[in-house]
């Protein structure tokens, strides 16, 4: 690429399309990162909570043992 640049006289120009290039990529990941992150948080904060109440035993009460 620079070789090609230098050759055509337009280094610069390649060089500068080149970061513009890159900096949209890394923006796009940023943007992508910045949307699920959030959300998979929120995921496993949910799962944790209902794995909770799941296993404390709430949905499956029981007498007390002079009781039985």
């Amino acid at each position: 690429m620079i070789l090609a640049g230098e050759a055509g006289g337009a280094l610069p120009e390649v060089l500068f399309g080149y970061s513009e290039g890159e900096t949209t990529v890394i923006n796009q990941f940023d943007d992508l990162v910045a949307e699920w992150t959030p959300r998979l948080v929120y995921t496993l904060a949910a799962l944790w909570i209902g794995y909770g109440i799941l296993r404390s035993g709430a949905f499956m009460p029981s007498l007390p043992p002079d009781l039985r």
